[in-house]
Formats: C-alpha cells, sequence, structure tokens
C-alpha cells in the first residue's frame, strides 16, 4: 500500500484476506511499482484474486446479515479468538485469526512461502467444538494446534460443526441486490439457527423495520437432519416473489432419501453431487411460502 514492493505473493495474500474483511478495496498510494488491477498480474496471481473477488462477492447476503448484527445487537463482524476463549487473551501465536462474523474461523497467512516446497508453512488453532474446512469439507478437533503446508490458491477458513452459509448467485457479474437465486451451505453436526437479513440497500427505511427476515433452521441427527425456511419478518417488495435455492449439505454423500415440502405439500427438486456435496436444487420458490427439506440415508 505504501512504500513496499511490487510482490505477486504478497498481493495474493492481501486479496484473501479482503476478502475475509470488513472492506475490500483495491488501492494503494501512486507509484508505478504498484498494480492494483489483477489483469495486469501474472496467471496465477490473476486466478487468486478472480477466486476470491468471485467469492467476495457471493458472500455478500452473509456479510451484510452479519453486518446489520452488529447494528442491531453489537455483536461485531470480526471477533478475536479470546471472545471464544479468554485463555487465549495472550497467545502471540494466533492473535491474528479471528471470527468472521458468528460462523467462520479465519486464521490468515502473513508470512511468505518457504521458498524450497513452494508453499506456506502455516500453523493455527482451532477452536473448542468440530470444525470444517470452508471450501474441501475437511474435518477438524477442536482445541488442537494444526499445522498445513498452504498452496497460493487456499486460505484458511473453518465453518463451525452446523455452519449455515447464505451465499447470493448472481445472475448478473456487477448485481449487489438480494438474489433470486440463493446457495445455503449447511455443515454437519450441531443444530443451529440462521436469521438471514435483507432490507433494500440503499435507503434507511430499515430503521422503520421495512426489512425481510428469513429463519433458516437446521435440525441434525447422524443420517436425518432437516432445514426449515420460512419468513420471521417481511415487508412486500424487497426480496423477490419466486427464489431458486442451491442447498449445499457439505460432506453429505448423493445416496440420501430427500423430500421437500412447500407449506407441508410435495414440491419438485433436483438433487447432484458437487465437490463432495450433496446439492438439493429447488426452483422459483415463493418466498412467502415455508419450505421444509428433509433428508435420510447412510
Amino acid at each position: 500500500f505504501q512504500g513496499g514492493v511490487e510482490d505477486p505473493e504478497l498481493y495474493q495474500r492481501y486479496v484473501q484476506f479482503g476478502c475475509f474483511s470488513p472492506i475490500l478495496r483495491f488501492n494503494s498510494a501512486e507509484s508505478k511499482y504498484y498494480k492494483r488491477e489483477p489483469w495486469l498480474w501474472d496467471v496465477e496471481t490473476f486466478t487468486v484474486a478472480k477466486k476470491y473477488l468471485q467469492l467476495r462477492h457471493k458472500l455478500i447476503p452473509y456479510i451484510y446479515t452479519e453486518a446489520y448484527n452488529y447494528h442491531k445487537n453489537g455483536k461485531p463482524l470480526l471477533t478475536p479468538l479470546y471472545y471464544q476463549d479468554v485463555t487465549l487473551y495472550d497467545s502471540s501465536l494466533y492473535d491474528n485469526q479471528y471470527m468472521f462474523g458468528s460462523q467462520l474461523l479465519v486464521a490468515p497467512i502473513t508470512v511468505p512461502k518457504d521458498p524450497l516446497i513452494g508453499r506456506t508453512v502455516h500453523r493455527f488453532l482451532i477452536l473448542d467444538g468440530i470444525w470444517y474446512d470452508f471450501e474441501t469439507g475437511k474435518r477438524f478437533l477442536g482445541n488442537k494446534n494444526y499445522i498445513a503446508f498452504v498452496k497460493s490458491i487456499d486460505y484458511p477458513v473453518f465453518a463451525k460443526a452446523g455452519a449455515i452459509i447464505p451465499m447470493a448467485k448472481y445472475e448478473h457479474i456487477n448485481d449487489v441486490g438480494n438474489p433470486k437465486i440463493l446457495e445455503l451451505h449447511i455443515f454437519p453436526g450441531a443444530n443451529n439457527t440462521y436469521d438471514l437479513y435483507e432490507d433494500d440497500g440503499y435507503s434507511n427505511k430499515y430503521t422503520k423495520n421495512e426489512n425481510v427476515i428469513t429463519q433458516i433452521k437446521y435440525l441434525y441427527q447422524v443420517d436425518n437432519y432437516t432445514l426449515d425456511i420460512h419468513l420471521l419478518q417481511a415487508k412486500p417488495g424487497i426480496i423477490p416473489l419466486n427464489r431458486t435455492y442451491l442447498i449445499y449439505f457439505h460432506n453429505i454423500k448423493l445416496n440420501t432419501q430427500v423430500e421437500v415440502l412447500l407449506q407441508n405439500k410435495p414440491y419438485n427438486y433436483l438433487i447432484y453431487e458437487d465437490n463432495n456435496s450433496l446439492v438439493v436444487k429447488i426452483e422459483n420458490v415463493p418466498t412467502i411460502m415455508p419450505l421444509k427439506i428433509k433428508c435420510a440415508g447412510e
């Protein structure tokens, strides 16, 4: 940003860190040595930047909800680990780690790669409980220290057991509105409830309760789990009348019996497997009606 050097690896980690920060901006002091635009870099750097910029765009519903929770309830978007475990207050090994909202744990990479292996030797701490790698679904037991050898394209972000992460699948590249296609990323292992917050995105009408809160409730048992989606609070004209849901049940195999009910009546759906996740696609769901997805099987 200021008085530094032009370094592709530093730029890559800067973009990844920005993806899981309150504000992501490509700015720096004016200099012929700094390239802000991803497409001016090498292919690897461009690929990393593209992946995390697109992920950031998809995370808008989650970030917006978590920011609203800060406004409404005083729960910051970023919190240090000692907010979860006070014994970590004086930790120097893991003082860079933080919670990103209520569902995600981030362990930022702040050191360069080892030149011999071409990867970053990264030490991190997993908090109490069961956690899953946000991208691969790899399972981690809590209250343990770990070491990983991290490639440029990867970044250490973990979802807690039962985590519910709402993400947008926008139809247009610059769209930032309330999405017509909503991805819900569900991680196994625990019950959870998540209240997705949406408003018009630009006015102060939210101060007059002109907003929409959709409750997503996950009831988990081994080989038997249910997801309920219904409106807690609704103002007409804020979210689409109909929505398509892509529900990613992470670490779940395809040999699962699925039942979808819209207002307690069977509703059409499609299931398929994607990167070790069971995906249930439900199209054109009236958002005012309660939706239930039941899954069972080994």
